[in-house]
């Protein structure tokens, strides 16, 4: 199982490629922390309007080298929300994350094995659960 597209975050359709996203967020204070992270198409129509916006090609955070980066901004409290960061590392990197993530709401509510475990904290789902979602929703 792997990542094979994205869905963006204001239109909700498939970004089929890594070159045709970007990430962008919002830059708050004077500690320029991030905020509002969302992954979009590559156009005009999807992306953030308003002061403070910055962007990154989807791609810049792929791949070892781009984990790294976000694992750093982790540490050095790069983001205003831990969990905004940790979603975007999840969505970008875990395999069948981004695919299953459209299905977790309906999957708590129709007690699908695993999803709602008690050991098991919201959005922190192991790679059986996520392949769970994906053939039972997909």
């Amino acid at each position: 199982m792997e990542t094979t597209y994205w869905i963006c975050d204001i239109c909700n359709e498939k970004i089929n490629c890594e070159a045709n996203g970007y990430v962008e967020w919002r830059s708050i204070g004077k500690n320029t922390n991030k905020k509002e992270i969302k992954i979009v198409h590559d156009s005009a129509d999807c992306q953030l309007e308003g002061d403070g916006v910055s962007s990154r090609p989807l791609i810049d955070f792929s791949g070892n080298t781009g984990l790294m980066e976000l694992l750093e901004y982790v540490s050095t409290d790069e983001f205003n929300n831990i969990e905004e960061n940790l979603e975007l590392i999840k969505r970008i990197h875990m395999p069948g994350y981004e695919e299953a993530r459209p299905y977790f709401a309906r999957a708590i509510r129709e007690d699908v094995p695993g999803v709602a475990d008690a050991n098991t904290k919201h959005r922190y789902y192991s790679q059986d659960v996520l392949k769970q979602i994906i053939n039972t929703y997909s």
